[in-house]
């Protein structure tokens, strides 16, 4: 048993700040959810399509380990509902949006 087993943890950030801290808290046994936009939205990470996927593994999925990932348009109200029904289960929710970005939704 890891010490955050049972633990789901939410993680909207987009920087690899953010990404590389919900990736220690996986390794200690947190369940992460990553909670990214949808296909086509500006990304802070490149997308397959815009690099060699060798490059992209190198510089950015290593972070991705022992995640689960999830596409929402948080500003669709299909995808603030969603997004509704797992935080009701969700022990903590890592976001890094500039200060009052969340209180619009």
């Amino acid at each position: 048993m890891l010490a955050l087993d049972g633990i789901k943890i939410l993680d909207l950030s987009r920087g690899y700040p953010g990404s590389f801290g919900t990736w220690i808290l996986g390794d200690l046994g947190a369940e992460v959810i990553n909670i990214d936009p949808p296909a086509g939205v500006k990304e802070v990470i490149p997308s397959k399509d815009r690099i060699d996927e060798e490059i992209r593994k190198a510089a950015w999925d290593h972070v991705h380990r022992n995640k689960k990932s999830i596409r929402l348009n948080l500003k669709s109200e299909q995808g603030r509902q969603i997004f509704n029904q797992l935080s009701e289960k969700a022990d903590v929710i890592l976001e890094g949006f500039r200060p009052g970005v969340v209180g619009k939704t």
